[in-house]
């Protein structure tokens, strides 16, 4: 927990090579359209015990690579049709609330 209210951008050292970001544990409302636009490597995710009440439909675009997705415990009421469709690789899926 770092006290996160949302997604940071990488360290220009950094350029967009991680390939596991763990967001867990802080407090990120919104998902928005552009937030992972510098992850395109990620292969796992953690977006778990935040307080996500919305994820934009094209946040996800670009993470072509992802495998594993955790969104557990946030406050999501609903997910748009098609978000997860950029997604052909993800084969883990955590959503339980």
């Amino acid at each position: 927990n770092r006290g996160l209210r949302t997604v940071p951008k990488p360290a220009a050292r950094f350029s967009g090579g991680a390939r596991i970001f763990s967001l867990g544990g802080n407090f990120i409302t919104n998902i928005s359209a552009s937030d992972f636009t510098w992850y395109s490597h990620l292969i796992r995710l953690n977006l778990q015990y935040n307080q996500v009440e919305n994820i934009h439909p094209k946040a996800f675009e670009g993470l072509s690579n992802l495998e594993e997705l955790y969104l557990g415990h946030n406050l999501l009421s609903s997910i748009a049709a098609g978000t997860f469709q950029p997604l052909p690789r993800l084969t883990v899926f955590y959503g339980n609330n």
